[in-house]
């Protein structure tokens, strides 16, 4: 009797291999939702608009958006993580909810690491050090020595302790060993109002910010974040030609509630893949601003965990704390 038992439990346990492949082919058989956390036409609700008629096309499935705001992120999130993890709700990120809440809040309202599976890294954007344009320095060595000499007298720009530019410019401080202090304003573009001014003296602004103050001759770019040269900068060497070893972006990302089936998530990270490499995706977030990312799954979450040992003791450093 007990030898049939096991007979049948093998049978079933074969069965249920077999259809696993098939399940994963047959994906997928009805349309997809990407719920984007934040009201339409913010940066990860535009990168998710660029992405969708592609993706619609690849999966030859109807890829739709929810944005589904409130509560910073936090409400999206949750609705995504309640989410059957069968492959048909993804959630799209950034670099806050991975590498900033986890390390600001005493008790995070969601783990990222632990009810989301990685799928792809898309886009992101660099960041350059704009300085006003009366502030004698031509370069970051130089900014770094008019900071020691005068420890107090140097004023940047934020928009609050944990913004992404914020984080950026205490990674730069902390590794060119100086202290330059902050001033909080509710926007970027304040920010640069009162750069050109000379209320404040730096900003690490997103590159399409700069622009128009570099035009003006109001404000000058010292550096960029990127590994390489930013287009829209070129003659502006990046922070490590300088002599400074970061390398810092935002970023935003697919992932998709824990228990999805790897097949599911590798056919989805290979979509999105091809969607990203279509010349009309290309162009679309080149001129919003952004730069086009991509890679395996195992890139993705390699690349988080770096970014949080990174952050995570610049950040508890700081004292930053979440509301």
């Amino acid at each position: 009797m007990m030898t049939h038992f096991k007979q049948v439990l093998a049978s079933v346990f074969a069965a249920l291999i077999a259809l696993t492949p098939a399940y994963s082919q047959e994906y997928p058989d009805r349309p997809i939702r990407i719920i984007v956390p934040f009201s339409p036409a913010t940066p990860l609700d535009l990168i998710a608009r660029a992405l969708t008629p592609k993706l619609t096309e690849i999966l030859k499935q109807s890829v739709v958006i929810e944005n589904v705001p409130g509560a910073g992120n936090v409400i999206g999130i949750q609705t995504a993580a309640r989410a059957k993890p069968d492959g048909y709700t993804l959630l799209m990120v950034g670099q806050s909810a991975s590498a900033i809440t986890p390390f600001v809040f005493a008790n995070p309202p969601y783990s990222l690491e632990k009810q989301f599976t990685p799928v792809h890294l898309t886009a992101s954007f660099v960041f350059v050090l704009a300085i006003n344009g009366q502030l004698p320095v031509n370069n970051l060595q130089e900014l770094i020595a008019l900071a020691k000499s005068k420890p107090d007298g140097l004023f940047y720009g934020t928009t609050g302790p944990g913004a992404g530019s914020n984080i950026v410019t205490l990674q730069f401080l902390k590794k060119a060993g100086i202290k330059i202090t902050p001033v909080n304003y509710k926007g970027g573009g304040d920010i640069l109002t009162a750069l050109q001014r000379g209320d404040v003296q730096a900003y690490m602004s997103v590159p399409q910010s700069a622009i128009a103050g570099v035009q003006s001759g109001k404000v000058r770019v010292l550096g960029t974040t990127n590994s390489v040269r930013h287009r829209d900068f070129p003659n502006v060497p990046t922070f490590a030609e300088q002599g400074v070893n970061q390398v810092s972006k935002s970023w935003y990302g697919m992932v998709a509630p824990i228990g999805v089936p790897e097949a599911i998530v590798n056919r989805l990270n290979a979509a999105m893949n091809l969607a990203i490499k279509s010349p009309e995706v290309i162009n679309r977030l080149l001129n919003m601003g952004f730069e086009v990312e991509g890679g395996s799954v195992a890139e993705f979450v390699k690349f988080m965990r770096e970014e949080q040992a990174e952050l995570r003791p610049i950040i508890v450093e700081a004292g930053i704390k979440g509301e």
